[in-house]
């Protein structure tokens, strides 16, 4: 599942993630899994989700090339990526 994948993602991090970038087919696969379901998340105009769904801003990003990207900073200069 997505949601297992991500999660591996970020607890393999020692900082904290700033945000979290998710494409619009895994919005979509989020939202079939009851763990997200259940708590009714749904993206606003701008793609962020309502609630944190991982203790950070979740972005929805219609061009995102990968299934999701964790970015650990919000500083641009500093910005560690990891992309599955």
């Amino acid at each position: 599942m997505i949601l297992d994948e991500i999660q591996e993602a970020f607890f393999k991090q020692e900082d904290k993630p700033y945000k979290l970038e998710i494409s619009r087919n895994t919005y979509h696969e989020l939202m079939k899994d009851r763990r997200c379901m259940d708590r009714s998340y749904v993206a606003d105009r701008e793609g962020k989700l309502g609630a944190p769904l991982f203790g950070c801003v979740v972005q929805v990003v219609d061009d995102l090339k990968s299934p999701y990207k964790w970015l650990f900073s919000e500083r641009p200069s500093q910005i560690k990526i990891i992309v599955n």
